[in-house]
């Protein structure tokens, strides 16, 4: 589900509306040793105190940027920092 809403968005040519200071947290979150690069969403969602549902909007325009891709089960996406994350 989450795939075609990106892939919706693509088409639009729109981006979510998501702060840039939280596009930039997540990322350095990611990028921290604890994470070494790459997270699960549910795992980030609870260490950040949110709700899943709330981080899915950033990780998509993290992913719409290609600063993240999703690696993983789809059950549990795993979002891992691209090269232009780095």
């Amino acid at each position: 589900m989450a795939g075609e809403i990106i892939s919706e968005r693509r088409a639009e040519g729109r981006l979510p509306r998501v702060s840039p200071n939280v596009l930039s947290g997540l990322m350095e979150t990611i990028a921290a040793d604890s994470y070494g690069g790459r997270a699960d969403l549910p795992h980030l969602a609870t260490s950040l105190q949110m709700e899943v549902d709330d981080l899915f909007p950033v990780a998509e325009t993290l992913q719409l940027l290609r600063f993240t891709r999703r690696s993983g089960r789809s059950a549990s996406p795993r979002n891992e920092l691209a090269d232009g994350g780095r």
